[in-house]
């Protein structure tokens, strides 16, 4: 199937019970090996983490928020305002209020 020309060429091929995409994976990287080549440095400078993943682990006490502000810019703030009822409100604080005190709970286990 990859060594087809058409299929190359044209990046889809269709037919009456369906079509054929060719779509390019993305790349997979070494960490291991990218760190013991170039170490820590290059991929602090270069490196764009993964802001829901950073997220995770300070809930889950794995790393602390200390620890991530250290290599923090702030580049912009934004600031929104958004109108809604009280109810919606009520819910949205509650929900917060809970994420804040698992987050508590996960660091005072770790």
């Amino acid at each position: 199937m990859l060594q087809c020309k058409e299929l190359h060429q044209e990046k889809k091929i269709s037919h009456e019970y369906g079509s054929v995409s060719l779509v390019a994976n993305d790349p997979l990287y070494d960490i291991n090996a990218i760190y013991e080549d170039f170490g820590e440095e290059m991929l602090i400078q270069y490196g764009k983490p993964d802001s829901e993943k950073l997220q995770q682990f300070i809930q889950k006490g794995i790393i602390t928020k200390k620890e991530i502000d250290q290599f923090k810019t702030v580049v912009d703030i934004r600031l929104d305002f958004i109108m809604m009822n009280l109810d919606t409100e009520k819910q949205m604080m509650s929900m917060l209020q809970n994420r804040t005190i698992q987050a508590s709970q996960n660091r005072m286990r770790a």
